[in-house]
């Protein structure tokens, strides 16, 4: 079973799904260091330490934006 990942929960406790997970392919993230919910947008932002991304993630769990920093060089 994969723990490193990003599930939604209905308020009630049931589960709803996997929002994303862990991993290198479209849509995952490699060492999320910063979790938010934009309650106005209804999205999820992830910031992603080794990939050097903040994610953004619509509330059906699709992603919506994907930013790479371009400073991790430094």
């Amino acid at each position: 079973m994969d723990l490193d990942r990003i599930i939604k929960f209905r308020l009630d406790g049931s589960y709803v799904g996997e929002i994303a997970k862990k991993g290198e392919a479209p849509g995952e993230y490699l060492g999320a260091q910063a979790i938010r919910y934009d309650s106005e947008s209804k999205s999820l932002l992830v910031a992603a330490h080794f990939n050097h991304a903040l994610l953004k993630y619509i509330e059906e769990g699709e992603l919506s934006v994907l930013l790479i920093s371009l400073f991790h060089f430094m």
